[in-house]
């Protein structure tokens, strides 16, 4: 695949997935992530990997990392180009019925034709958020 080596191209795009996992919004998720998605991603003390869009929203994301969720804040996010890859930091506050936390990720990602190709996540697990 020809990755993407227009700097505003990989932010934008993960800016969208960021505003999207957020929002658990699965349409907006699945026009952003392609297809055959190339995805890692790491917390505490498990591993992920998937080699699907659909794998990594219906069964990762909204299946296992953020299914009690009753709603999700973007705190923080940074987007910057990294040469033809993209950096995100970004820290959520996920409400769980009266459970409060923080979750930080911290992620690369390869971007062809609009879209996140190969995806590698850093996460810190459910953190209690300081009030």
């Amino acid at each position: 695949m020809h990755l993407s080596t227009q700097a505003y191209d990989v932010e934008a795009v993960g800016a969208q997935f960021v505003r999207s996992l957020a929002a658990r919004d699965r349409r907006r998720l699945f026009e952003v992530l392609h297809p055959q998605l190339d995805f890692r991603a790491m917390r505490e003390s498990r591993s992920y990997r998937a080699r699907s869009a659909e794998r990594v929203v219906d069964d990762l994301m909204f299946g296992d990392w953020f299914h009690a969720a009753n709603h999700v804040d973007v705190e923080d996010a940074v987007h910057e180009a990294a040469g033809d890859r993209a950096r995100l930091r970004y820290r959520l506050r996920v409400t769980e019925s009266e459970h409060v936390f923080c979750v930080d990720h911290r992620a690369y990602i390869d971007v062809c034709d609009g879209r996140i190709t190969w995806m590698s996540i850093m996460c810190s697990g459910s953190r209690s958020a300081v009030t």
